[in-house]
């Protein structure tokens, strides 16, 4: 809490001798989620969550992948889906196919799809789909 206030833009003129806007501001950033104060943590719980996201063991697939997509969809519109642009490109599997290469170009367009493909599978119960993951 300390922190959050010292990083107010208006800590050194208005909160730091004046013990009523000291309090004002508190009660505010106790009712603030911190992802609000902070935007990256939005993001980052985004991607924690769909990373850690995992098919309960009596949960059917299409639920499954309907939570998913949701957690998906927040992702995207947070990162936008060409955030894995430069890591494809630098990938060995790109790079044989030549930095102007058509298939280089869909392997860049896909690589949203395949990542989320491939976290998918991965929080899927692994005793009925993991065998996918091994292909």
């Amino acid at each position: 809490m300390h922190t959050a206030l010292k990083e107010l833009p208006v800590f050194e003129y208005e909160i730091k001798n004046n013990p009523l806007k000291l309090l004002e501001h508190i009660g505010v950033l106790m009712h603030t989620p911190m992802r609000a104060l902070y935007s990256q943590l939005g993001l980052i719980e985004t991607f924690a969550r769909l990373l850690n996201m995992r098919q309960d063991e009596k949960e059917d697939i299409l639920t499954y992948m309907e939570r998913f997509e949701g957690e998906r969809q927040v992702l995207k519109s947070l990162s936008g889906s060409k955030f894995l642009e430069v890591f494809t490109k630098n990938t060995p599997e790109s790079k044989k196919l030549g930095s102007d290469s058509k298939a280089q170009t869909k392997m860049i367009e896909e690589s949203f799809e395949t990542f989320s493909t491939a976290v998918f599978l991965g929080g899927a119960n692994q005793r009925k789909y993991g065998s996918l993951m091994e292909r």
